[in-house]
């Protein structure tokens, strides 16, 4: 099961039957984008334990990315490893996508991305922004809350 590259080229006749059987596949809702595996947006334990927050606070103090997309907070990591995406999953919910490479990116290892938007992420950072610094808490405010409806 090798992750494909992106950004390669494709021929006309090649890329309009792609399009064609996407199309096809959306409409009987059985299309998934090839190389990507997305899994559950709703969190598996509705309390997070204490030791959790620290962890996530930690981890996404290094790794995460806050901001807010249309009217949508959302809150990002990326990793080359998928395990500590799946820990963020289980707590606080969102979708996992990967492995992907990205088309400089020969020999080195595939990245999965965790995203989580909406009122998930509005309760990830209500849990988590009191434990980050107070540079990541001024991010989230000027990204995230400002300017909410």
């Amino acid at each position: 099961d090798q992750p494909r590259m992106v950004g390669y080229s494709y021929c006309r006749t090649c890329h309009a039957a792609y399009q064609r059987n996407r199309k096809a596949a959306v409409a009987s809702d059985t299309w998934q984008p090839t190389g990507t595996k997305i899994t559950t947006a709703k969190p598996k334990v509705l309390i997070v334990p204490y030791g959790e927050i620290m962890w996530a606070a930690g981890f996404l103090e290094g790794e995460g990315s806050f901001h807010r997309l249309r009217r949508s907070a959302t809150v990002y990591a990326s990793q080359t490893n998928r395990e500590p995406l799946e820990h963020l999953q289980i707590y606080f919910g969102g979708n996992i996508t990967g492995p992907r490479l990205r088309a400089s990116s020969l020999g080195r290892k595939p990245i999965y991305s965790w995203t989580v938007s909406g009122h998930l992420a509005k309760r990830l950072v209500d849990i988590v922004a009191p434990h980050l610094s107070l540079r990541r808490q001024r991010q989230i405010r000027e990204r995230m809350l400002e300017g909410a409806a």
